[in-house]
């Protein structure tokens, strides 16, 4: 039996999935074949809210199962044809992801109060302004205290949660200490909370971040070329997945994918060898948008 396994996941009627999520499947059934590992594609038909937490049930699924390892991908997330085997590179690690902070800032941030978190949170540089909910979020949803150690621990340490890679010791520590991943979404279903109801997607990153301090897992940081997320000019070869970071609020929010689904036509046209082994498989993904959107992408 295979040592590894890839799952991704999601929960989206036909009429509503953004039109890369076949492409996205496809890739991976790809890149599960070039690792020698297994793969299972999710198509959840439980409701959770917010639909990011979904991926509970991959967590499940793999702490019960003799896999060793289980590298988690977003349902936004498309997989270069020339990516190296990620199970190779981080092999003997107890949990792998991307580290945020890597895309905004280089130097160790202190945090001495909870006014030094809600002034860098909330700078128009970085991406995340509802970060500024994290306190509440502790407060409200985990029934902790506020620790400034955590709040500066997230600041510099934070994960994201597009592409994560666990040992099954790791998953275990998720799903069964005092601080778990259950536990936290039930008192989310639970919540009252409106302002933290209405933050979405970002729950699920406060969750793992919380998860990840609380039960003291040693975390190695993802390379880039594992999570870029920069559309502008063409793909290198050392760019392997790319994440469109279309979480699912989309979904939530009765918002179409329009935005994703074209800045993913614009992507893959630019950088088709990267994404197709076929001619019929190019059509296959091209045919699902208009003649006039294919002509904006290829004139941007």
């Amino acid at each position: 039996m295979n040592r590894n396994i890839i799952y991704s996941c999601y929960s989206c009627p036909i009429d509503k999935q953004p039109k890369f999520l076949d492409l996205h499947i496809d890739l991976i059934k790809t890149y599960a074949n070039k690792c020698k590992c297994d793969y299972k594609i999710m198509d959840i038909k439980k409701s959770y809210i917010p639909p990011v937490f979904t991926v509970y049930e991959a967590y499940k699924e793999f702490v019960n199962s003799t896999y060793d390892n289980m590298l988690y991908i977003d349902w936004d997330v498309l997989i270069s044809l020339k990516s190296d085997n990620i199970f190779n590179e981080y092999n003997d690690s107890d949990f792998v992801a991307y580290r945020w902070r890597d895309s905004f800032f280089k130097e160790h941030v202190k945090i001495h109060t909870l006014d030094d978190f809600n002034n860098h949170v909330t700078q128009k540089k970085l991406d995340g302004k509802c970060n500024i909910l994290l306190p509440d979020f502790i407060t409200d949803i985990c029934k902790d205290t506020v620790d400034i150690d955590f709040l500066e621990f997230y600041v510099n340490e934070a994960i994201s949660g597009g592409v994560m890679m666990f040992n099954r010791h790791t998953m275990s520590k998720f799903l069964d200490s005092n601080a778990s991943w259950e536990k936290i979404y039930n008192n989310i279903c639970n919540s009252n909370n409106l302002k933290i109801l209405k933050a979405g997607g970002v729950l699920s990153h406060f969750a793992i971040n919380y998860l990840l301090y609380k039960n003291k897992i040693n975390i190695t940081n993802l390379d880039k070329k594992w999570n870029t997320n920069s559309v502008t000019g063409k793909m290198s070869d050392n760019e392997f997945f790319y994440n469109f970071n279309c979480g699912g609020d989309e979904l939530a929010n009765g918002v179409p994918f329009t935005e994703k689904n074209n800045a993913a036509l614009k992507y893959v046209i630019n950088n088709k060898p990267y994404f197709f082994n076929s001619k019929e498989k190019f059509t296959n993904f091209i045919k699902k948008y208009n003649a006039i959107d294919i002509i904006k992408s290829k004139r941007n």
